[in-house]
């Protein structure tokens, strides 16, 4: 679990970068534009591992998963990822509103729930020894049904905020909405073929954004921006190489022939 309500904050840095690029656009020619921001592109966009590690080891063969790390809050419940018969599924209830049509829909057996005194108001609920107590039933619950769908569709009928966890696979290939929203487009990678990348959270309707072309290589940019920035000439250049103050990765030198058999 992250330390802080990471899907809020990530939007609002998000969107606040964008609303920075669009000012500088409207200085720029005057006009103004819309902004799209979505929670879910901005926490998609935060996969720096899982997600690259599976689309990179995908083009070269077999996809690698990374491991699921941790799934409750000691300081908050229902609030968490609970396992089910056939997967997993978020519930995040917090408000005291929510609490007595939670207790409804776990059923008769958790009628005690709404007298214990461990669990009376929201603070009470919160405290850790009382809040494993949560877990523990909410967890169970989840478990007996027949599937974590039919867990998300009672608990939405209850108007319990719930989702299903969908698999890494999902969301890295197939997932319609992240596909819709542009979130997960092919590049062609040089040496490695086509590859999912990133795409940007940011949506713009007057400026859109998008990847500019492939991952580049280390040092791959070295003297272009040394020559035409910094204005250093080809033997002072050589000269940082010989000394190696400069580095390339080996790929660099093949990359003129690379990228001649793609364009062929």
């Amino acid at each position: 679990m992250a330390p802080v309500s990471i899907g809020d904050t990530t939007a609002a840095m998000h969107a606040c970068t964008a609303m920075l690029a669009a000012l500088h656009h409207k200085v720029v020619t005057g006009e103004g534009q819309n902004i799209d921001i979505s929670m879910v592109d901005c926490l998609y966009s935060l996969h720096e591992h899982a997600l690259p590690w599976y689309w990179a080891s995908e083009a070269v063969g077999e996809p690698v998963r990374m491991a699921k790390t941790g799934q409750t809050i000691v300081s908050s419940a229902p609030y968490g990822i609970y396992n089910g018969k056939n997967g997993c599924i978020a519930i995040a209830s917090m408000s005291e509103n929510r609490w007595y049509p939670l207790i409804e829909c776990l059923g008769e057996s958790c009628s005690w729930m709404k007298t214990d005194p461990r669990l009376g108001d929201v603070p009470t609920r919160s405290l850790p020894e009382n809040t494993a107590i949560v877990h523990e039933v909410v967890e169970a619950w989840v478990q007996a049904q027949d599937s974590v769908e039919e867990a998300e569709r009672k608990l939405e009928a209850a108007g319990i905020p719930c989702s299903r966890v969908k698999e890494l696979d999902e969301l890295a290939t197939t997932d319609p909405h992240i596909t819709a929203r542009e979130m997960n487009p092919k590049v062609h990678q040089p040496f490695l073929g086509p590859v999912r990348m990133f795409g940007s959270p940011l949506k713009f309707s007057e400026t859109p954004s998008a990847i500019r072309g492939y991952a580049p290589f280390l040092g791959e940019h070295n003297r272009e921006i040394l020559t035409e920035y910094l204005e250093y000439s080809p033997a002072t250049i050589d000269s940082l190489y010989t000394e190696k103050v400069l580095y390339e990765a080996p790929e660099v030198e093949r990359l003129p022939d690379e990228l001649n058999k793609e364009q062929d």
